[in-house]
């Protein structure tokens, strides 16, 4: 075998660095590669974790003698040094392709302003743009109702899904509707969560507006993200007799929408006296799937997929997937399965929320799928 097509294979091998791939390098390569292999790659700055890795299939024993006698001190000293020095030099031929990676997800998050509704309030939003050439399709992010992060930051499940829409393409505009009212938590029965649910649609129509307004945004190709109070405010939002669609109406609306477990997901919500909308008729301007959680107690997923099957039956183009095991929140990385001090549930129970790992990852190849069919 070829000393470059070694140092190939094994590149290769580590990139993937499944047990499988392991484990079938050993078998194909032979134990007779690794001196070679190890001789060759420690040029490369790859030396140590070449080594340890043939230790790991279980043939570290062919490597050069200097590396197989621990109890001598000299052997040990050389090989730590050998292991820090190689492990810097890992680090340092791997920064290029960080940055490379970097600029290629997006650029700085802009904070910009706008008015919105008739009270023109002046909202706070979080813009971010791809690095490819614009003009470019657009999301609107709806946060849920903790707002969108602490201290004028956004949270780990915003940043997340910005930074990958962006990767792919997609410019974010993430706005902050509870800051510009003065507003904490509007999370349980509250006059302030009344107002959010009322005054938010014309938040999502004036987060449209502005992007419409911007060169670098294909107008006709911006969907709406809403996440639980977001998502509830997202189907109120997208509905033919929406509260917050501004008169005239856009010359283009959200061209689709995307509910992870929303809030008032029923027909009791999103019909009268709470919109303009009678029982049983609710329709849509955009596309919409629904996100949710099987395990959710905090917005049940029962009501929204009885809600958004009646809607399929009158030829609404909406969808819901329901992931069996997860609860609230599914979609944000490492958060433990926990219960929420607050707020109190009818039921006397606390919030369930947490990472679901499955869920989460069929949730980010779902929501890009969703996008290219209609933004692209």
């Amino acid at each position: 075998m070829g000393k470059n097509n070694i140092v190939a294979r094994t590149h290769l091998i580590w990139k993937n660095k499944s047990q499988d791939d392991r484990l079938n390098w050993a078998q194909n390569a032979g134990s007779s590669d690794c001196p070679s292999l190890y001789s060759q790659s420690k040029r490369t700055g790859f030396g140590y974790p070449f080594v340890r890795f043939c230790r790991e299939v279980g043939i570290a024993n062919q490597t050069p003698n200097r590396h197989r006698e621990p109890n001598s001190p000299g052997n040990t000293y050389r090989l730590l040094w050998s292991m820090v020095f190689s492990t810097i030099r890992y680090w340092l031929a791997a920064l290029p392709f960080v940055f490379l990676c970097h600029s290629a997800w997006s650029s700085e998050i802009e904070k910009v302003y706008f008015k919105t509704g008739s009270s023109q309030l002046e909202l706070t939003a979080y813009f971010a743009r791809p690095n490819i050439t614009p003009p470019y399709p657009a999301a609107v992010f709806l946060h849920g109702c903790s707002g969108i992060g602490i201290s004028g930051s956004l949270s780990a499940k915003y940043s997340a899904w910005m930074r990958y829409l962006n990767s792919e393409g997609i410019a974010v505009l993430a706005i902050d509707s509870a800051t510009p009212r003065g507003f904490g938590s509007t999370c349980g029965r509250s006059e302030r969560r009344k107002t959010m649910y009322f005054q938010r649609p014309g938040d999502a129509y004036s987060g449209l507006q502005y992007l419409q307004s911007r060169p670098d945004i294909v107008p006709d190709k911006i969907a709406l993200m809403g996440w639980s109070q977001g998502g509830g405010i997202t189907l109120l939002s997208i509905a033919t007799k929406s509260i917050g669609r501004p008169e005239p109406p856009p010359a283009n609306d959200f061209a689709a929408a995307i509910a992870f477990y929303p809030s008032a997901c029923s027909d009791r919500f999103q019909s009268k006296p709470f919109t303009e909308v009678e029982p049983g008729t609710w329709s849509t301007v955009s596309p919409l799937i629904v996100l949710q959680g099987a395990r959710d107690n905090w917005t049940p997923s029962e009501p929204c997929e009885q809600f958004i099957q009646a809607a399929r039956n009158r030829g609404e183009p909406v969808n819901i997937v329901v992931y069996p095991d997860a609860a609230h929140s599914f979609d944000t990385a490492n958060l433990r399965l926990q219960r929420r001090s607050q707020p109190e549930l009818a039921d006397g129970s606390f919030p369930l929320i947490g990472t679901n790992k499955e869920a989460r990852k069929n949730a980010f190849v779902r929501v890009l799928q969703f996008l290219r069919a209609i933004l692209f």
